[in-house]
C-alpha cells in the first residue's frame, strides 16, 4: 500500500462548459465535457488537502459534480480517523 500523499493545494476541473466567451480566456472554446471521475479516485491517495479549487470552464454549470466532491470529503471526515483530528 501506497503511503497517501498531503496536498497544499488541489484543484479539479469540474467541467469546460462555459456560457462566455472571454477574450482573455486560457482554457479557449467552450466544450461540452464534464469531469466523469469519480471523487474515489481523485482522493483516494490524498491524505490531507490545504485547499480545493473548483475550476473549468465555469464549475457552477455542473453543481452536482461539485456536490458529489464535498459529500464525499465530509463522509470520510466522519468515518476516519480525520474526524479525531478536527
Amino acid at each position: 500500500m501506497m503511503k497517501k500523499i498531503r496536498i497544499n493545494q488541489l484543484i479539479i476541473e469540474v467541467t469546460r462548459r462555459c456560457n462566455l466567451q472571454c477574450a482573455h480566456c486560457l482554457r479557449g472554446d467552450s466544450q461540452d465535457l464534464d469531469s466523469t471521475v469519480p471523487p474515489e479516485q481523485i482522493l483516494k491517495e490524498i491524505a490531507e488537502i490545504g485547499d480545493i479549487s473548483f475550476t473549468g470552464g465555469e464549475p457552477t454549470l455542473n453543481p452536482g459534480y461539485v456536490k458529489r466532491i464535498v459529500d464525499y470529503i465530509i463522509c470520510l471526515l466522519y468515518t476516519s480517523d480525520a474526524a479525531d483530528e478536527l
